[in-house]
């Protein structure tokens, strides 16, 4: 995966440099970072959105944690570890990144045989140490992401779909609760 991420990187900065060197009309204009989503998407058989997702983290692999990507490469971190890392560290300021690229690639490889809750934790401990207004930015992210959406369906049906805190979704689902039957307390509450 690690040669993959490293290919997927080199191909979006070439095209970034054609972008930046082409002089065309900006409305016209298909970026260096969707040319390389269509190209990495055809050549691996992906759907757009697992490609946009691949390059994405290709990228921030590339520009953001070098230091965690070389260990990736030498097999020293496994894929899914990295992934943590990339979703842990998405709100850190760019100037404190270099530090806590650092602090990971130092620490991480004793990290191997957690569970993805200890990383995590461990991943937001860092964090905090680096840059402590990126916890905020977390939660105010996490709070304006809240939503409910009904969607109808074509057979009568309606699809409702919430995103809000764990805790108020475990009162709505309590366990051995019928779904079906509490659908709509669910509406209500929210």
């Amino acid at each position: 995966m690690a040669a993959a991420s490293a290919g997927i990187a080199e191909l979006l900065g070439r095209r970034t440099v054609e972008e930046i060197d082409r002089e065309a009309d900006v409305r016209s204009l298909i970026t260096a970072f969707e040319r390389t989503v269509v190209e990495v998407g055809a050549a691996l058989r992906l759907p757009p959105a697992r490609a946009r997702e691949l390059v994405h983290h290709a990228d921030v692999l590339h520009t953001r944690l070098p230091a965690v990507a070389a260990l990736l490469a030498a097999g020293e971190v496994d894929y899914p570890t990295v992934l943590l890392v990339i979703e842990r560290t998405d709100l850190v300021a760019e100037q404190h990144m270099a530090r806590l690229d650092a602090a990971l690639a130092e620490r991480i490889r004793t990290w191997a045989r957690w569970s993805r809750k200890l990383v995590r934790d461990a991943v937001d401990g860092l964090v905090a140490e680096v840059d402590a207004a990126a916890i905020k930015r977390r939660r105010q992210a996490a709070f304006d992401e809240r939503r409910v959406t009904v969607a109808a369906g074509l057979d009568g049906m309606a699809a409702v779909r919430a995103r809000c805190r764990r805790r108020r979704a475990r009162r709505w689902t309590p366990a051995g609760a019928c779904w079906p039957n509490r659908c709509a307390l669910v509406i209500r509450a929210v």
